[in-house]
Parts: C-alpha cells; sequence; structure tokens
C-alpha cells in the first residue's frame, strides 16, 4: 500500500473531523462516559476546529493518504512548552496522531510519526512532546519505538472527567 503524507488543506478538515469521532474514544478509558466524549469532539475537534488548525501558522497538519482516501493524521503545535520536565526550548506538541481502526498495522502511524520528525526537524524544533492516556499500553509502546521517553504526567479534563495522561517527549536533533 502507497502511503502519502501531505500537509493538510480547508478542504481536509471534514475529513479530519470524522476520523476524530471514528477514533477518538480507541485512545482514552474504556470507562469514559460516552456523552463527556461526544461533547469533548464536538466542541474542540470539529470541522471549524479543524480549519482552525490548518490555517495558523503554528500548527501543523499532516494527512496520510491511501489512494484518494485520508487514513490517519497528525497535529503538531510549534513552541509548545512540555509541562513536566525542565524547560526544553523550541519544542512542539504533537497533539494528535489518530489513524482509522482499519489502518492499524498498515504502517500508516508510522508514516505519520516519522512525518511529525521530518517537520519538527524543518522548523527547527529540538524536542517533540505528547500526551497519551496513561493505560494505553499499546500507544506507549509505538511512541516509546520511535525514541519517545515517559517523563511525567498530567490530567486531562474532559467535561466533567479527569484521565490522567503520561507524558512522553523524543529529541528531533540527535534521533537515530
Amino acid at each position: 500500500m502507497d502511503i502519502n503524507v501531505k500537509q493538510a488543506e480547508v478542504a481536509d478538515a471534514k475529513a479530519l473531523s470524522n476520523i476524530t469521532r471514528l477514533t477518538f474514544a480507541l485512545a482514552g478509558p474504556e470507562g469514559a462516559d460516552a456523552q463527556e466524549t461526544q461533547g469533548y469532539i464536538s466542541e474542540y475537534l470539529n470541522d471549524s476546529a479543524f480549519k482552525d488548525m490548518i490555517s495558523d501558522e503554528n500548527i501543523f497538519v499532516g494527512c496520510a493518504q491511501t489512494g484518494k482516501n485520508i487514513a490517519g493524521f497528525f497535529v503538531l503545535k510549534f513552541g509548545s512548552q512540555q509541562p513536566n520536565s525542565v524547560k526544553l526550548e523550541n519544542c512542539a506538541e504533537l497533539q494528535r496522531l489518530y489513524v482509522l481502526p482499519e489502518f492499524h498495522g498498515s504502517h500508516v502511524a508510522k508514516s505519520l510519526v516519522l512525518a511529525a520528525f521530518e517537520v519538527s526537524k524543518v522548523n527547527d524544533m529540538n524536542a517533540i512532546w505528547l500526551c497519551v492516556f496513561s493505560e494505553n499500553k499499546r500507544a506507549k509502546r509505538f511512541y516509546e519505538k520511535y525514541g519517545f521517553n515517559e517523563v511525567g504526567s498530567i490530567n486531562f479534563k474532559m467535561g466533567s472527567e479527569i484521565h490522567l495522561d503520561t507524558v512522553m517527549v523524543a529529541d528531533v536533533v540527535n534521533r537515530q
């Protein structure tokens, strides 16, 4: 399967919002309230929010295409300070990386994370940090394969619920 990662365009916002609706709950706690999850998506990850992200010069949204379909995407915010460690200069935050379930295991996620490193490097970022639900062992193992290390934790507020996220950081400059 050919995977092409490109910068998202405003016309992609609806597809990204749809992918989020299909995948967001897969990354979080099994017991999360469905109404809280849908409320969070409706408020922060709707078509309009993606249009704003795509238009923001401090954010890069990358899409993985397989043929004409978007199979997954990532959102990378430049200049975002990691909350749990000594001050790192020139950090990017990998705010989202979602892949449609039918593309899990097909190297789409790998293509996206490698593209996030490349975009960070081109934009003179020294490190990438991210948050992942603390009990999502599969995601944590995935990120560890690409040099991310756990450095702390942070609370993630979703409506009235609070979930514990693990904070992970990877070096961009000295990456092997």
